[in-house]
């Protein structure tokens, strides 16, 4: 049996995570430069730094916006090809639209409103978290389908420590927006938003190098039972 509808979602799904990716690091120089530059002591003109502040940390956020929004359509577009051969990618593909629009929205509110970024970035994670559990379990049942137990069984381990790291970056988050409020503890949010990144750039190696050994095993097996391209 041939995969060639999951095999080309596979590698869209890959390009999507890739640019998730640099939607974070993103986000995370826009949040950095915001908390710098109000928590440091700057005497410069108050028009003169609203300018900088609205261009570098504006910028930073609107380049975020458009590698979320290419990251949802590939997403959108590897979740569909892929839902052909396995229907756990079709809910993923579903979590992946509501998720994509719930962390846009958060993103434009990070400057104005930094509870309601928090609101609709949690909102957004919850949803990131079913789209890796939905997206597993379709390569899972592929795996199965190709007779690759041994993908199978890494699939089962990863989801495990994939919810798992979601729990601390969730708490993480919860921990950095706390210690935001006061005004006595800006050091150990700092920390904090260093360990959320730090785990959620571990979740993304974890998931590539999954959907790569996935994209390889669907190659071979598609190659064996008569693909050419």
């Amino acid at each position: 049996m041939q995969y060639l509808h999951a095999e080309k979602g596979i590698k869209k799904i890959y390009i999507s995570q890739i640019i998730a990716v640099i939607a974070l690091l993103l986000v995370s120089c826009s949040t950095l430069f915001v908390k710098l530059f109000i928590y440091a002591s700057l005497d410069a003109d108050e028009v003169i730094s609203n300018i900088l502040l609205l261009l570098v940390g504006g910028g930073f956020e609107l380049l975020a916006v458009i590698a979320f929004v290419l990251m949802v359509i590939y997403g959108m577009l590897g979740y569909w090809n892929a839902s052909k051969d396995d229907s756990e990618f079709r809910r993923a593909m579903i979590c992946v639209l509501a998720s994509g629009v719930l962390a846009i929205i958060g993103s434009l509110f990070q400057l104005p409103s930094p509870m309601l970024h928090t609101m609709f970035s949690a909102a957004s994670m919850v949803l990131e978290l079913f789209i890796v559990v939905y997206a597993i379990s379709g390569i899972i049942n592929l795996a199965q389908g190709c007779e690759h137990s041994e993908m199978a069984d890494e699939g089962d381990r990863l989801l495990k420590i994939m919810v798992f790291t979601y729990i601390i970056s969730a708490i993480d988050k919860l921990i950095i927006r706390i210690f935001e409020l006061s005004d006595q503890a800006k050091i150990i949010s700092g920390i904090m938003g260093v360990l959320d990144l730090i785990v959620s750039l571990l979740q993304y190696v974890l998931i590539l190098r999954y959907l790569r050994k996935t994209e390889n095993m669907l190659k071979t097996v598609n190659a064996a039972n008569g693909d050419v391209t």
